[in-house]
C-alpha cells in the first residue's frame, strides 16, 4: 500500500533506501530515519493526506498532536493533516491509546493540541471512555508522580502556576516531582469543553469523583 507497486518486495525497499542514505535518510541497525525534521515532515503530510490510518497507527505521539488537527482553523506555514470526522474514532482511539500510557511527555504532546477541545471530537472521545470497564476508568485518572527530570518539556512551556496546578510535591532523595494526571494536563492547557464533559460523566461516580479531587488536591509534602 506504501508503494506505487504493492508487489514490490521488502529487499527491493531496502535497496531504495540505501540509495537514499546519506543523502535524505540515515540508517541505524535494521531501521532507517529522515536526516531532516522537515523532509519528515513535508513527506508525513503528503503521505497521511490519503493514509490517515497509517499515520495514526505508526507515527510517533510527538508527530500526531503536533502535525494533526480537526478543526478548520490552523496556520498557513504549518503542515498540519486535518482529519475529517470519518476518521475522528481513528484518532480518538490513538488519544487514548497515548494517554492511558502515563507517559508525561506523551500528555504534553496530547494535550497542547487545540484540537481535541474541538466539540464533535470530543463527543467521539467520550464514547471511548463511557465504554471503559470501571477498572480501566479508575487507571485513566490514576496520578503518576515523575521527577522534573523526566518530564521532557522546554522550560518556556512551563509557566509561573505549574507548580499549582501539577501538584508540586518534594522527594528528599529526587528533589521536587510532579503528580500528573490527564486532569492536570486538561486544566494547564485550557481544555474547557472536555473538562467540562469529563466531569459532568464522572458526576454520579461518587467513587471516582472523589479520587479526582483528592489527587488534585494533595497537600504538599
Amino acid at each position: 500500500r506504501c508503494c506505487e507497486n504493492i508487489g514490490t518486495t521488502d529487499n527491493a525497499i531496502t535497496k531504495a533506501f540505501n540509495h537514499l542514505t546519506g543523502i535524505y535518510v540515515t540508517q541505524i541497525g535494521n531501521q532507517f530515519s529522515f536526516i531532516h525534521d522537515s523532509i519528515q515532515e513535508i513527506v508525513g503530510y503528503h503521505f497521511g493526506r490519503d493514509n490517515i490510518d497509517l499515520i495514526l497507527k505508526y507515527m510517533s505521539c510527538s508527530f500526531i498532536w503536533s502535525k494533526i488537527t480537526v478543526s478548520k482553523a490552523k496556520k498557513n506555514d504549518d503542515l498540519c493533516i486535518e482529519v475529517g470526522e470519518e476518521d475522528y474514532q481513528m484518532l480518538a482511539q490513538r488519544m487514548y491509546r497515548d494517554i492511558k500510557d502515563k507517559d508525561t511527555n506523551q500528555l504534553f504532546d496530547v494535550f497542547k493540541n487545540k484540537s481535541v477541545s474541538y466539540a464533535p471530537f470530543v463527543k467521539t472521545f467520550m464514547d471511548i471512555v463511557k465504554g471503559l470497564k470501571c477498572d480501566e476508568l479508575e487507571k485513566l485518572f490514576d496520578v503518576c508522580q515523575v521527577s522534573m527530570g523526566e518530564i521532557k518539556i522546554k522550560e518556556e512551556s512551563m509557566s509561573n502556576y505549574t507548580d499549582i496546578i501539577m501538584n508540586v510535591t518534594w522527594d528528599v532523595g529526587n528533589g521536587r516531582c510532579y503528580n500528573i494526571s490527564i486532569i492536570t494536563w486538561i486544566i494547564y492547557n485550557g481544555h474547557a469543553e472536555m473538562l467540562t464533559t469529563l466531569l459532568k460523566y464522572v458526576k454520579g461516580k461518587d467513587q471516582l469523583l472523589k479520587k479526582i479531587f483528592t489527587d488534585l488536591n494533595r497537600s504538599e509534602e
